[in-house]
């Protein structure tokens, strides 16, 4: 993933290399009409104190990732600082189709910031 500025209507954003996805017809529909780089993959999430995620690519090229996290508890209002509400709120992402750059609005609502660690 890269981080875009400025390419799209004074818009910041996401340039995804590579996406995993585990529905074998969201990849195909993904690549073939939006020319978005999914890759199938088998996923998974297995909460307890800690929630890791799990990614493998089932075809070649492999990759795949191990994510751990420990949620922590939901920040007040007060505590958030702007970097909570950048990170967290707002995102465009980009890809090209036709040798042209298109962008789309992000469509997941904003995220519960939570207990920043450090």
């Amino acid at each position: 993933m890269g981080w875009l500025s400025g390419l799209a209507a004074s818009s910041d954003g996401l340039w995804f290399f590579s996406l995993h996805a585990d529905e074998l017809a969201t990849v195909l529909g993904a690549r073939a009409l939006l020319r978005v780089p999914y890759h199938w993959a088998d996923m998974s999430v297995e909460a307890g104190s800690t929630v890791t995620y799990r990614s493998r690519r089932r075809c070649p090229p492999t990759a795949g990732h191990d994510i751990v996290v420990q949620p922590g508890a939901p920040l007040a209002a007060e505590e958030l600082v702007e970097r909570d509400h950048f990170l967290t709120g707002r995102w465009r992402a980009f890809t090209k189709i036709a040798g042209r750059v298109v962008t789309r609005a992000g469509g997941t609502p904003t995220m519960a910031a939570v207990e920043r660690a450090g």
